[in-house]
């Protein structure tokens, strides 16, 4: 499964934490940051229990993330 967003681009240094619990991409402004850090690394566990993984790459301008999981 593949999703793309042309919304926002995640930076690199970013990249590695994107998964870990309660993780949140700074913004510069920390009152308007939103979530909880948790959706990510709820959607790879989830994946973990179905055998998959996921993946995330961005770069200017797009963020990339992809899910592979067996279908049997």
């Amino acid at each position: 499964m593949l999703v793309v967003s042309n919304e926002a681009d995640i930076p690199a240094f970013a990249l590695p934490r994107l998964f870990d619990k309660f993780y949140r991409v700074p913004n510069g402004d920390r009152w308007q940051q939103g979530g909880s850090g948790l959706g990510l690394t709820l959607v790879q566990k989830i994946l973990e229990r179905l055998n998959g993984t996921i993946q995330a790459t961005s770069e200017s301008g797009w963020t990339q993330f992809t899910a592979q999981f067996p279908t049997s």
